[in-house]
């Protein structure tokens, strides 16, 4: 019995040992692959970095392996279909700061595992070829009109949100934007027409940030059902058309310029309210974004805001500021109308 035992112990480890000459012999041809020693640089078996190399297209014979492809800082000017293809694993691509104007219609195909695209501080125009992934950057481009059209959905597990990047664009209009999307950013995109509302996935956003943009009137987005968080500061905002705020709605972050038409709507479940701008003169101004059973936190700046002597009861606001506004006095604040108010930040003002 013991010449047999030592056999099977002698067979395991010649077993294991092959396995690891294997497996060696693998990592040592993967990180030997022409690509990585001539014109990339490679982490493991699933990262490429081909940053700042001068690059004026996608180098063939990116291994096979690779989840995460980083082109970042070169000179490519096109993607062409079938420069990513074959690669079965790709789950992150970085074309961040190229010259990139055109994308070829099937450039992203076969891609199964794609999820994110940074095509961000490049050159385009059209996007319409843009696949529809979990995450999308498209910052710092000359992109106009949102045309992405798809009719899939996401296939990823968990509860991860699909987002898209507009920022510092030249956006004029949202209405071609069909991708399956929760959130948006386009700050700084020159977006004079909030038409948001009026996509084909309306249903599916949870939040919109339009900061910094020229923005005038605000539409009823009531049909905006899953909605949770809209920031709106920095744009020059007149009129608020909304009747009824969306249900989910949670944070607002939105600048009223002098004069500003507000509908009164005391049905929103708004508890995070940051305002400012010279529409804002008294506390009652505000009380037409909330109900007053909900607010948790007030933020009023740059305003005309002279008094708060008008501030209603509101049992569950925690933190009251009004700064960089023209408030002159304070009053005391009854534990009975504010029993959970905590914070009270009044600086910058003309308080005597």
């Amino acid at each position: 019995m013991e010449p047999w035992h030592f056999c099977i112990y002698e067979g395991y480890h010649v077993a294991i040992l092959a396995c690891l000459l294997v497996s060696t012999a693998s990592s040592s041809a993967w990180l030997n692959h022409s690509l990585c020693l001539e014109t990339c640089s490679c982490v493991g078996q699933t990262k490429v970095e081909c940053s700042n190399r001068y690059l004026r297209i996608v180098p063939a014979g990116i291994p096979l392996t690779t989840e995460n492809l980083i082109l970042s800082r070169n000179l490519i000017t096109n993607i062409q279909d079938g420069d990513f293809f074959p690669l079965p694993a790709l789950a992150v691509l970085r074309l961040t700061a190229n010259f990139i104007s055109a994308i070829q219609p099937q450039a992203f195909d076969r891609l199964p595992k794609l999820s994110t695209l940074h095509v961000d501080e490049n050159c385009l125009i059209d996007i319409s070829t843009i696949p529809p992934i979990l995450i999308i950057n498209l910052a710092f481009n000359f992109i106009q009109r949102v045309n992405c059209h798809s009719q899939q959905t996401f296939g990823f597990a968990g509860d991860r949100e699909s987002l898209i990047n507009l920022s510092n664009n030249f956006i004029v209009g949202f209405l071609n934007l069909s991708l399956p999307v929760n959130i948006i950013t386009a700050v700084s995109s020159n977006i004079r027409v909030f038409d948001i509302h009026q996509i084909q996935s309306v249903h599916l956003i949870t939040l919109i940030d339009f900061r910094d943009n020229g923005i005038r009137t605000l539409p009823d987005l009531r049909n905006l059902t899953k909605l949770q968080k809209l920031f709106l500061s920095g744009n020059p905002i007149h009129v608020v058309q909304i009747s009824h705020w969306p249900q989910g709605t949670t944070l607002l972050q939105i600048h009223l310029e002098k004069g500003t038409h507000i509908n009164q709507n005391s049905s929103s479940r708004i508890n995070h309210l940051y305002i400012s701008g010279m529409g804002i003169s008294h506390l009652q101004d505000i009380i037409g974004f909330m109900d007053v059973h909900f607010i948790e936190v007030i933020v009023i700046s740059k305003s005309l805001v002279s008094s708060i002597s008008d501030l209603p009861a509101l049992p569950k606001l925690r933190s009251l500021t009004v700064k960089h506004s023209e408030l002159i006095g304070v009053i005391t604040f009854s534990p009975y109308l504010y029993p959970k108010l905590r914070v009270i930040d009044f600086r910058n003002n003309s308080i005597t």
